[in-house]
């Protein structure tokens, strides 16, 4: 787990839901639109994102199958955020030695990340 959210809507679409959730400023920059994103042990793909806030859309078969259908506003969830993020981060961060990577912010946004 590396934060908690906070439900801060849950729209009722019809046959699907559309939750809003209060992220940590500090798991932001590990959340990208069309990005995964795990919710109290349900993965799950970012519809939205929204200043601290992230939009995710369930299906019917999510809703009525896990657990995610006892949320309610203002409950906390679990927050895990998307590994492909934390291993980049680590591939970029300077580990203290001289050695440096070729990989860069810019050539993984040309790459499309």
């Amino acid at each position: 787990v590396n934060g908690i959210g906070t439900i801060t809507e849950i729209q009722n679409l019809g046959e699907n839901y559309f939750l809003k959730i209060n992220v940590d400023e500090s798991l932001q920059k590990y959340l990208v639109e069309e990005g995964s994103i795990t919710i109290d042990g349900i993965s799950l793909t970012i519809a939205e994102l929204d200043n601290s806030k992230v939009g995710i859309s369930i299906i019917p078969h999510t809703w009525k199958n896990t657990s995610i259908q006892f949320i309610k506003v203002g409950g906390k969830v679990n927050i895990e955020t998307d590994v492909l993020a934390k291993y980049i981060e680590k591939l970029l961060r300077k580990n203290g030695t001289e050695h440096t990577t070729n990989i860069t912010e810019n050539w993984l946004k040309e790459l499309g990340y």
